[in-house]
């Protein structure tokens, strides 16, 4: 059984390096996690009714100030994530009906722990819906004014907008 959850995990880790949807679902996952990790720490902000009635949030939204420490998960966490990877990323596969339950005393984090697996899965779904697979052709169809933001992006039969600290993120290999 630990031979099988050890294969599994490693099947994961091998399809974040090779697959691209799987890298990307699993890079954005973390940082997802990782700024709301963050984000749970910042003090609460008053709210107040405006002339117009609807509620404001006072103040500048605090800018995320990552510590050291902050970012990681637990080793039960990371393997139940990767051991789930591959049936989140792929919905052919033929073990996607198996299920994974986290049903020990862990002392807290497994929440996190399917959140994570959750955010994966969207993602990917995202990603598949949107024509983000790999050898899909990438074209841009323009910009907005000046050269600035947002920058128009057809993959596919798919356009969207993007700024360009998102496009930043975006991995394209240039076809030669």
């Amino acid at each position: 059984l630990a031979e099988t959850a050890l294969d599994r995990m490693r099947t994961g880790w091998q399809l974040v390096g090779s697959d691209p949807t799987a890298q990307q679902a699993f890079r954005w996952a973390n940082e997802a996690m990782l700024y709301q990790q963050v984000r749970s720490n910042f003090p609460l902000r008053e709210v107040e009714r405006g002339k117009d009635d609807v509620l404001r949030v006072k103040g500048t939204h605090p800018a995320p100030d990552i510590p050291p420490g902050r970012g990681t998960w637990r080793p039960f966490q990371i393997a139940f994530i990767l051991a789930s990877l591959p049936e989140l990323v792929d919905p052919s596969r033929k073990s996607r009906s198996l299920v994974d339950l986290i049903f020990f005393p862990t002392g807290g984090g497994k929440t996190e722990a399917y959140l994570g697996a959750c955010a994966i899965s969207l993602l990917a779904r995202r990603l598949r819906d949107l024509g983000f697979v790999g050898g899909e052709p990438v074209r841009l169809v323009g910009r907005g004014p000046i050269g600035a933001d947002p920058l128009l992006v057809q993959i596919g039969y798919t356009r969207f907008a993007l700024r360009r600290a998102e496009a930043a993120r975006v991995i394209v290999e240039v076809a030669a």
